[in-house]
């Protein structure tokens, strides 16, 4: 018997659905195109290494003509997380793969867990970080032809899954720790709130 999970994770955008099945050896995301009053056969974008537990399509981000795909533990390595940027070209190809700045090959960092893409802005969340237990997102934008890479956290020494969530609108950005401590409880969860 063959077991999938297709439609574990959806993503439209536009006239594009993008649609993962991420739970059986052939890790896929599946691109629909909306053409003539339906949806197309679609372009399977496949994992560049296959393996059982691989989560691929964890996450799904789409903007313009590219397409990110999270892969939070992604074993290229070991057990560390991976996004994969496709281009629709002729066809999607995948153009370049981003890990962790801090410790691309860190065990279970879960790098990928979250993502948000939009023009010259990509967010990428790793809320098992291996530098800050408590988590970080990792903010790269593009300027003056060049990409640079800054990142925040919550500077916490307590396992909050910081990075959990993301959600951007204009110049605030949204961040979900699942397990942060409040005043009223422990590991009962928090958001925090950012303004460019």
């Amino acid at each position: 018997m063959t077991v999938s999970a297709f439609g574990a994770v959806v993503k439209v955008k536009n006239d594009r659905l993008a649609v993962s099945d991420n739970l059986h050896k052939e890790n896929g995301v599946y691109v629909f195109e909306w053409q003539e009053d339906e949806w197309g056969n679609p372009f399977e974008l496949k994992a560049p290494n296959q393996h059982l537990f691989g989560v691929f399509g964890n996450t799904i981000e789409i903007f313009n003509e590219y397409i990110l795909v999270g892969s939070k533990e992604s074993m290229v390595m070991g057990n560390e997380g991976h996004v994969f940027i496709y281009e629709l070209k002729e066809n999607w190809e995948l153009i370049y793969t981003l890990s962790s700045p801090d410790n691309p090959y860190n065990f279970g960092d879960g790098f990928g867990q979250a993502i948000y893409a939009r023009d010259n802005l990509i967010v990428i969340c790793s809320p098992f970080a291996e530098e800050t237990i408590g988590g970080a997102c990792y903010i790269y934008q593009f300027k003056n032809e060049k990409w640079s890479i800054s990142k925040i956290n919550q500077d916490s020494f307590e396992a909050t899954f910081f990075g959990t969530s993301i959600a951007v609108e204009k110049d605030i950005m949204v961040i979900g720790a699942q397990f942060s401590d409040t005043k009223q409880s422990p590991y009962a969860g928090a958001i925090y709130i950012y303004e460019k």
